[in-house]
């Protein structure tokens, strides 16, 4: 078996609460270790707290983690996880036994639980006794020790703990490279906290407020203007290649009606019950695509960059977010939307098959992946949810209902789903919800904003992350009471507790969250 401690005795309380127990994308922060290590295979965990911690032991024993106290914290983390020891079996049985143990802090709320999996699989290949992961030459979280090493950590110097049976096998330690920021981050300050489990800010079709939207360019700027996640909306050419359009009808961002070549391909369909004249992404080659470039769809913003890119692919957007990831040192995440899915799949062009490739071969997998999909459907979500665990995302509306609930002939509404009944039907698959934001803060008849609704609360009692849509700075976009001052309404969202937000313009969305956590 493998089995993972957790020392957790000497937690923090200078954040106004016990460290472990602070929400974090609507769950506690304790939550994310331990869903890394299973969902990496290790079978049973053991945390171990202080004799006083017993809200942390009380959430322990719900979520299923064994627990076991160290009646003295003060003894140093070499003594808690000797306790974690003990309550496996000891250090003999445990070698006896032939088990892995992995040791890792509590605190560590973004570990990849493919990190787990590839330490676990390099020390099999390798008969290593001691591995670790290391992130940009950073050694992190967690340590892995074989069995045969186990009953060394009695033989430990308190004072130095673990770093001593590391030193002392320094040879064999097997460092294995990952693609993980979050085995390095443990959460040890307000800081910490902060740049963990602050609201995320989504780059909606890139920083398309300055750029025509879905462009590399727009991608780029908004990841150099601090996003953290850049989304593209997914439709698929005639042969079956995923590129980035906010409707696969393409006449309102790119130059194709002015195209005499492809005159001939204007068409009238229904798409999603929807009668749609123009030129369909379905009905070109991407090298036809390809020859096409991208414009402004909105006449009030800037125009100058029309005609100077090109559509890209969903690959092409991969390998922008690890290229940049790489540059800037920090990990940026991608967003995708199946866009239209059902109507799709009826083409014999489904968008779930190569999506799901092109993430596992740019290597985004595993539950604490840089990765949401989304959709406004629910049938293609259930369809991933069997197909993968990377993090899902339903998106609700004010008005409407999912395409694929009007083909079965369920009435149900977005806003049924943003009922507690609906949420709880939502978290079965989903991690999360994309809601418009006037379902968060409703405005009347006359445009004004009412009171903020229950929905951000509804959710993370329901284990569901609340990323609404869309902020923009346009003054058109802007509802009176932010008096022309788009940080406002960033401020009163951040503060309702939403886990991220979609901006057209992130630069704005960065520096309006970082006032905010300095309040």
């Amino acid at each position: 078996m493998t089995l993972a401690i957790l020392p957790a005795a000497g937690a923090s309380n200078r954040m106004g609460r016990p460290k472990l127990l602070l929400p974090f994308r609507g769950r506690p922060l304790v939550a994310g270790v331990v869903d890394a290590l299973r969902g990496g295979g290790v079978d049973a965990i053991v945390l171990v707290t202080s004799p006083q911690d017993e809200e942390l032991r009380n959430w322990a024993r719900t979520a299923g983690v064994a627990v076991a106290v160290n009646p003295d914290p003060q003894r140093g983390m070499l003594s808690s996880i000797r306790e974690g020891i003990a309550a496996l079996g000891g250090a003999a049985a445990l070698a006896a036994r032939g088990e892995t143990l992995l040791v890792a802090p509590a605190d560590l709320p973004n570990l990849d639980s493919g990190t787990v999996e590839m330490l676990l699989a390099r020390m099999a290949e390798t008969g290593a006794r001691l591995a670790v992961p290391v992130f940009h030459d950073k050694r992190g979280h967690p340590l892995v020790i074989a069995a045969s090493l186990i009953p060394d950590i009695e033989t430990l110097d308190a004072e130095i703990g673990l770093k001593q049976l590391r030193d002392r096998y320094e040879s064999e330690l097997l460092e294995v490279e990952v693609e993980d920021p979050g085995a390095v981050q443990d959460v040890d300050t307000p800081e910490d906290y902060r740049r963990a489990a602050f609201p995320i800010i989504i780059a909606h079709r890139g920083a398309s407020g300055y750029r025509p939207e879905h462009t590399l360019a727009a991608y780029e700027l908004a990841i150099d203007m601090g996003a953290d996640f850049i989304e593209p909306d997914l439709v698929a050419t005639r042969d079956g290649v995923l590129i980035s359009r906010h409707e696969n009808e393409i006449s309102e961002t790119t130059d194709v009606g002015g195209r005499s070549e492809f005159a001939d391909r204007r068409r009238t369909k229904s798409i999603d019950g929807v009668e749609v004249t123009g030129w369909f992404t379905e009905d070109f080659t991407l090298a036809e695509i390809k020859t096409l470039r991208a414009k402004e769809r909105l006449p009030f913003r800037n125009q100058d960059f029309n005609g100077r890119f090109e559509v890209p692919t969903f690959t092409e957007i991969l390998d922008l977010a690890r290229r940049k990831s790489a540059e800037t040192g920090r990990t940026i995440g991608v967003y995708p939307e199946t866009k239209h899915p059902t109507y799709f799949r009826s083409l014999g062009l489904p968008l779930e098959e190569p999506l799901l490739a092109a993430l596992e071969e740019s290597g985004f997998r595993g539950r604490s992946a840089p990765v949401y999909i989304q959709s406004f459907e629910m049938g293609n979500l259930k369809e991933l949810r069997r197909r993968t665990d990377l993090p899902l995302i339903q998106l609700l509306d004010t008005e409407g209902r999912p395409y694929d609930f009007a083909l079965l002939g369920d009435r149900r509404s977005y806003c049924d789903l943003a009922t507690p009944d609906g949420l709880a039907e939502i978290a079965a698959y989903a991690d999360g919800i994309g809601p418009h934001k006037r379902l968060i803060v409703p405005s009347g008849a006359d445009g004004r904003l009412q009171s903020p609704t229950s929905l951000v609360e509804d959710a993370h009692r329901a284990g569901l992350l609340v990323h609404p849509w869309t902020f923009r700075s346009d003054g058109n976009f802007l509802a009176v009471e932010y008096v022309e001052d788009p940080e406002r309404e960033y401020d009163q969202f951040f503060s309702l507790g939403v886990d991220g937000v979609f901006s057209d313009f992130p630069d704005v969305a960065v520096h309006a969250r970082e006032r905010w956590s300095q309040k």
